[in-house]
Parts: C-alpha cells; structure tokens; sequence
C-alpha cells in the first residue's frame, strides 16, 4: 500500500512537470491558410510602396529641346510649369519629378514671350508673324487670338495679373497696352527716345514701367495713358524693369560707367512716388557681367538677379532700403549666390509661395530652393543647342508676366 502510494505521488509529478515544459515550448507553427498568404502579399506590397522612388536623374530630367529659352511660368498651385524657347516649342513640366507632362509645337519661331500662369502664353515677333503678338490657349495649344499693330518689332512684352493686359515694348521706342478680351489696343505710350528693352505691369494693374536703351525708365498710368514719371535710372541702358507686389518699387537693371571706364552692372530700387532711389546714392547690389533677369518675390522681400555669365543671386529688399547713418557701414544686401546652372542664364520666375525658383538658359532647366539655395533638380544641359534665331530674346517668366532682356 506504501509502494502505490509513492508509485501515484511519482506518476503525479511526473504528469506536472510534462506539463509545465510543454507550456514553455513554442507551439508547432501551422501551414499557413490561404488568407494569411494573401494578407502577407499585401503587407509586402504596402512596405514596398512606403519606400522612396529611386531618384531621377539629372539628365533624364529638366531637358528642353533646344534654342534660346524665352519664358518659364509656374502653375498656380505650384506643382507645374511651362517653359517657351525660341523655336516655339512650349513644355508642361511636373516640378517634384522634372518629368515632360506633354507639349505643344507653336509651329513659328519667337522672339519674345510672356506667360500668364498656366493658362496662357503670348508669343511675338515669329519670323512668318510679321511681328505681330500670337495668343496661346495652353489647354489645347491652339492659337486664340493675333494682336497686330505694333510697328517696328517686339522685344518685350508682360502680363497684367489677371490675364486681361499684355504690354508690349520694341524697336519703335513705343510701349503698346492690349486688351486680350477683344485683341485690340488700348493705348499706346509715347515718350522714350530709344529702344525698349523691357516693360512691367504692376500687381495692381495701377502702373506700367519700361525701361529704354538709353538708361530711362518711365512709369505710365495704365487708366489714362498718362506718364508719371521719367527716371534717369543708368546712364548706359536699362536692360530690366519690375514692380514690387504693393506698387510702391520698381526695380531696376542696368549699365554704369564704372571707376575704371569700364563697363559697371548694377540692380537699384527707385521709389515710385517720388522717383527717387530708394536709398540715396545706394545700388542694391552689382554683377561682373550684364544683368538680364531682375524680379521680385511674390511677397516683396527678395529680388532675384542673373546674368550672362551665369551668376544668379538672391538680394534682401529689407537691407536695401535702409540709409546708413553718417560713417556706418551699409548692411550687406546679398543674400547668396545659387550654384550650379551651367551658361548663360536667360529666364527665371518664382513659385507663386516663393519656395521655389525655376531657371532657364541655353536649352537647360534648374530648379532651386529659395531659402537654402539648394539645387533640387535639372543643371544638365541637352546633347546639342539650336542656333538661335536672330534677335530672339530671353525672358523672365515671373507672374504676371515676363520681361524681355535686351538681345544676348
């Protein structure tokens, strides 16, 4: 009886600890259902999306067929833009790829350009065109409207803001303002003894300013035709004009004589109501070589500048319209130089947030961070260049609407 007792209390133990060490082993995995194989396909799938896209190259990117690029433009919610060259060629572009969205042959080349967002471009002074300024759809591409009448060659024409206003300037020392309701003009302003090299509406549609080869700028009342003022701006040829988002500067690019005799390029902030530098006696900043791009940002608080050389620089409005005391230094105005676009550069506009700048020059593209001056795509230039068309100008795409600088 003693024996089975200790027999019983040992076959008891024995079904305890079986137990216990089964509880600690990890139970024998099951064939997987077809549920749960389908479930892990699906987990695989979503991690693959989660990571990056592999990083597009510079050269599949940001190419542009050829010739002398006239304008660029972003869409209005910043994501897209359009650029026009010479040739006619005008291309839609996605900005986070750099990636072609499609394009459309003008069929005519051009020798100056303006865009009014994404919506439409004005094209002028294609050889078959007579000069005359040709009205894009850029939904279908197809040509809406022809603006004839202005005499002796366009070199520069700009969008009012709201699309309604095309200034054109040229050869015939006149500035002609269109209405593209009924493609007809509206006025003609008559004043500059010179060529007009550039021309710009403000947001405002309040003043028009352009700016002639022999260094004067004039400020038109674009209700009346009135002229405002004339200001003896460079005393070699003002080569670009724009207007500050409240109206109340015009920029300026132009020619000096240097200390040297020689050939001195500098950017200046006049005050339209008085017609005066903003900061007496006070450039806003110099180039070693001609300046072809001056523009605001979309809020007022930069200028951006570029030249033949290529030398694109980012300027402080801020520190530029404060006067020295007597024996203080001037605060320093730049704010960096971008680098990285290869040759000449001929177009620029910002993003409508200012974020972004959008580059063009000699068939190449380059986007760029404005507050970083980071390169975010483009800089490669295409396997070969068109010649371009004799008198083709280059153009600032920046909304409202591009200035054309003088013959490169």
């Amino acid at each position: 009886m003693k024996i089975l007792r200790i027999g019983m209390i040992t076959l008891l133990a024995l079904l305890i600890f079986v137990n216990v060490e089964a509880q600690r082993r990890p139970a024998a995995k099951k064939g997987k259902g077809k549920k749960e194989k389908v479930e892990e396909k699906l987990k695989e799938k979503v991690e693959e999306k989660k990571e990056a896209p592999p990083a597009i190259k510079q050269e599949e990117s940001w190419k542009h067929p050829g010739g002398n690029l006239l304008s660029t433009s972003f869409s209005s919610d910043g994501k897209s833009a359009v650029s026009v060259n010479s040739e006619g060629d005008i291309l839609f572009w996605d900005i986070e790829s750099g990636k072609k969205i499609r394009s459309v042959h003008y069929g005519s080349k051009a020798t100056a350009a303006a865009f009014f967002g994404n919506k439409k471009v004005g094209l002028a002074g294609g050889l078959d065109k007579d000069n005359a300024i040709s009205i894009l759809d850029l939904t279908n591409g197809k040509e809406t409207q022809t603006l004839a009448g202005h005499k002796g060659g366009v070199k520069t024409l700009a969008f009012s803001i709201d699309g309604e206003s095309i200034l054109s300037g040229g050869w015939n020392n006149q500035v002609v303002l269109w209405g593209t309701a009924r493609g007809d003009i509206v006025r003609v302003f008559k004043g500059h003894d010179a060529v007009v090299n550039a021309v710009a509406v403000s947001p405002g549609r309040v003043i028009a300013a352009s700016g002639s080869a022999d260094g004067k700028i004039k400020v038109w009342n674009m209700s009346t035709g009135e002229l405002v003022k004339t200001i003896k701006a460079h005393k070699k040829g003002v080569s670009n004009v724009a207007i500050s988002p409240d109206d109340r500067l015009i920029l300026s690019a132009g020619i000096e004589k240097g200390k040297d005799k020689k050939d001195a390029y500098f950017l200046k902030l006049w005050d339209v109501a008085t017609g005066k530098l903003l900061v007496k006696n006070t450039n806003l900043g110099e180039h070693k070589a001609e300046i072809l791009i001056a523009l605001f940002s979309p809020n007022g608080k930069y200028a951006l500048s570029a030249d033949r050389g290529g030398a694109l620089k980012l300027w402080d409005i801020a520190a530029g319209s404060v006067a020295p005391q007597k024996g203080e230094t001037p605060p320093p105005t730049e704010v960096r130089s971008f680098e990285g676009h290869a040759g000449r550069i001929l177009t620029a506009t910002f993003s409508p947030d200012g974020s972004r700048v959008l580059v063009g020059g000699d068939g190449t593209l380059t986007i760029w961070e404005t507050e970083t001056g980071k390169l975010l795509g483009g800089g490669a230039p295409p396997a070969s260049v068109t010649t371009p068309v004799e008198g083709a100008l280059p153009a600032t795409g920046t909304p409202p609407g591009g200035v054309v600088p003088p013959p490169p």
